[in-house]
């Protein structure tokens, strides 16, 4: 037999042979999580505790969930207990979901996955979760199953089917199976040679029905070299001693830049720095080959918000005194402060100045990937978004989602605040974005601003106040002593270039238009004759934004461009963010980051 080799997985020594059949309904279980989209400290009820209900209950915990386990057989609960299990449940001797919402302070569990597969057991779930929570199926169902849809509808639940599992399941399976989060060997009942297989096996098993799970397996490992588990997926929180590796894709989650924690992805093309502890801000992007580094620095740097201590408090300095420029996520306030149902937003709150989680989905040479996710304090919002890379491509890719985690509606201005800077920046640049139209802002930015006010107008000439023409595709020297706001909105496809015609290196960004229908352009060039620019800094900002006006969530909601989100909804995009070499005019940026030229 022959298969790619990409599609295969190397077993570490510390997984048996006769555990590692168990290793595929592993890979169901870890699909699960993944699908289920569930956070640290969230809470988990599994129904059904067979052979892929108890390992979906041990890779919900290695998730960071509080996990309840629910079954009708004594002997499933004891084992449950033994793997870890926050509560076992018996759905025979009382009832289930009055014991679920007494463990969850009367509102039910975040999540409740359906690993029994009996015709009822859905409507059991439906019923335990809690209001805009979230199903997930996993079993087959041998009988068609019941469901009350009117549950699904009252509850606005988000139900999710879960069968499917790929390579890279099956290589976080064997992580945490090799790092003792999942035990394989507390499911194996038996071990049976393979010529009692039917009288030892099949009929025992249809005698006893009650039987967690029996596997027989005898094969040898003797031709596997290079048994490193560096190769596998790996959750970095539980980790210590991570596999270093000086080719191909690298990621690591051990380091600390000036006392925030800090993650470092790279491949052979880029090198992408994201201070985790700050907002999960994507503070560097260099591209290696030619020693550029696009994003901006700030003058003063990256600061520690939690050692940081301002003599004065405001809500737009907060802010700007640990804005160290680079890339951040904002979420649910892009703009300047304002209040929204009774909460004081201040400038680009609330996830940006906040530490986030971080979890490494993926670590081999061919493809690196991980996960930071946050959750607000003032808006019900939550964040998660998956960074990734892969062998050979000048290609970043993010994945990210948000979600309104209240029961109520509620609504934001989402905001993925990018600046570019010297001395990739500079007079020699070129920007390239579709034809679309070009707004300014009600009010001048600042008293250096040239731009005219309310103007609406094609691309890319826009006029000054001195009555000239600005062409917008060529990028001022410093000495233009200028500092303005204006908008991309209408654009045919979201892409935008930036083009350094004499270094012939360039940055690019392919967004999602129909989410981001405005691309804020903040022009930052040498002007500014106040806090916290004084006249020296020199970068732009090109930023995909869901709504208009930098007036915060308040006039984005008065202006009719804020994004409503009902309860419980979540609303997914990927960005490709593109380092490229060539000079000349770009026209297109597509789907998988592929930059055209004109």
């Amino acid at each position: 037999m022959t298969w790619p080799a990409d599609h295969l997985t190397k077993l570490p020594d510390s997984v048996k042979d006769d555990e590692a059949p168990l290793l595929e309904p592993a890979t169901v279980a870890v699909h699960a999580v993944r699908r289920s989209g569930v956070r640290v400290g969230e809470s988990v009820a599994v129904l059904g505790l067979g052979t892929v209900g108890a390992l979906t209950l041990q890779a919900f915990k290695a998730a960071g969930a509080v996990v309840y386990a629910v079954d009708v057989r004594k002997n499933s609960l004891q084992m449950a207990t033994r793997l870890g299990a926050d509560e076992v449940i018996n759905a025979n001797t009382g009832d289930a979901g009055d014991r679920l919402r007494d463990l969850t302070g009367g509102i039910g569990p975040d999540f409740v996955v359906e690993t029994a597969g009996a015709a009822r057991t859905p409507l059991d779930a439906f019923d335990w979760v809690r209001r805009a929570g979230t199903v997930v199926l996993v079993e087959i169902y041998a009988a068609r199953p019941e469901a009350n849809f009117n549950v699904i509808v009252g509850k606005e639940l988000r139900v999710i089917g879960s069968v499917a599992a790929g390579t890279g399941d099956m290589r976080a399976a064997v992580r945490l199976a090799a790092d003792g989060n999942i035990r394989l060997g507390d499911l194996v009942s038996d071990r049976i040679s393979l010529d009692r297989v039917i009288p030892d096996g099949f009929e025992r098993m249809a005698a006893n029905r009650k039987m967690c799970s029996g596997y027989w397996y005898r094969p040898t490992r003797d031709s596997y070299l290079n048994k490193t588990p560096s190769n596998i997926s790996r959750k970095a929180r539980l980790m210590h001693y991570e596999g270093e590796r000086t080719y191909g894709c690298r990621i690591s989650s051990a380091w600390t830049y000036r006392g925030l924690r800090t993650v470092v992805l790279e491949n052979e093309l880029l090198r992408v720095i994201v201070l985790a502890d700050k907002g999960a801000d994507i503070y560097s992007i260099v591209h290696k080959p030619s020693d550029t580094d696009f994003m901006w620095r700030t003058p003063w740097g990256v600061r520690d918000p939690q050692k940081f201590i301002p003599t004065t408090g405001g809500a737009e300095n907060n802010w700007l005194d640990v804005y160290e420029g680079g890339w951040q996520t904002v979420v649910p306030h892009g703009g300047y402060p304002s209040t929204v149902a009774g909460a004081e937003l201040g400038l680009h709150a609330e996830m940006s100045t906040i530490p986030w989680d971080v979890v490494i989905d993926e670590d081999t040479p061919e493809r690196v990937a991980v996960t930071f996710s946050v959750r607000g304090y003032r808006t019900p919002f939550s964040v998660a978004k998956t960074l990734s890379l892969e062998s050979g491509s000048g290609v970043l890719t993010l994945d990210e989602t948000v979600t309104n985690d209240g029961e109520v509606e509620a609504d934001a201005v989402w905001l993925e605040h990018l600046a570019i800077g010297a001395p990739f920046l500079s007079d020699r640049c070129r920007l390239d974005v579709p034809q679309c139209t070009v707004l300014t802002d009600h009010e001048s930015t600042d008293e250096s601003s040239k731009l005219v006010t309310d103007h609406k107008g094609p691309w890319p000439n826009v006029p000054a106040k001195d009555g000239t023409l600005i062409n917008f595709t060529r990028m001022p020297p410093m000495e233009d002593r200028s500092l303005d706001m204006a908008y991309m909105t209408e654009m045919p496809e979201g892409w935008y270039a930036i083009t350094n015609e004499e270094t012939e290196v360039g940055f690019g960004l392919r967004f999602p238009v129909d989410v981001f229908p405005y691309l804020w352009y903040w022009r930052n060039l040498g002007g500014g004759w106040g806090y916290p620019w004084y006249g020296r800094c020199y970068n732009v900002g090109l930023e995909p934004c869901t709504s208009m006006s930098n007036g915060g969530l308040a006039g984005a909601i008065e202006n009719g461009t804020a994004r409503h989100f009902a309860a419980g909804e979540s609303l997914s995009v990927t960005i490709k963010a593109v380092a490229y070499t060539g000079a000349g005019r770009v026209t297109g940026i597509d789907a998988d980051g592929v930059v055209t030229r004109g």
